[in-house]
């Protein structure tokens, strides 16, 4: 597999570029560079995905590991982005057509947001964050639930025994 790596102080940032003859391009070079030589990059691993670009804070398209600290201004770009493992009740194969028109319209995705929150966002206690100041919490709240744009998505898979 193709990739390049970033060297910062701190930590390297691994690019992997959508095809292998792309470099990554100087703003985004230099933005994972930046991260890179962050403290709170310190040992952790950086990765930077094809569709990776520059953002106003850090790249976008960004995943990495997180230690004791973390930097808030690249977190809730693609809040909670990462990826969930969950056993469904389901015995057989689904109509993926149908499953896909149901996600399409129960899960709000790309810039979207959720009109009506779900019980967990007003449960959902913010007050644990030490940065709560930094964070919009209407819109976390609204945003809880949905998917991304550009990288995110829904899969579904079977195990070694046979469960979706």
């Amino acid at each position: 597999m193709n990739y390049f790596d970033i060297e910062g102080a701190c930590a390297v940032a691994r690019y992997f570029p959508p095809s292998s003859a792309s470099t990554p391009e100087p703003a985004l070079r230099g933005q994972a560079e930046w991260l890179a030589s962050r403290e709170s990059s310190r040992n952790q691993k950086i990765r930077l995905m094809p569709d990776a670009h520059p953002g106003k804070i850090g790249p976008i398209g960004l995943a990495m590991t997180v230690g004791e600290t973390l930097l808030p201004g690249l977190v809730g770009i693609d809040m909670g982005c990462g990826v969930t493992l969950a056993k469904l009740r389901m015995k057989r194969r689904p109509d993926f057509g149908a499953l896909s028109a149901l996600v399409r319209e129960q899960i709000p995705a790309g810039f979207a947001v959720r009109d009506k929150l779900l019980p967990e966002a007003l449960s959902f206690n913010f007050e644990r964050f030490r940065v709560l100041r930094h964070i919009n919490v209407a819109g976390a709240q609204k945003s809880l639930g949905t998917l991304g744009g550009g990288n995110h998505f829904l899969e579904v898979d079977r195990d070694e025994e046979g469960a979706f």
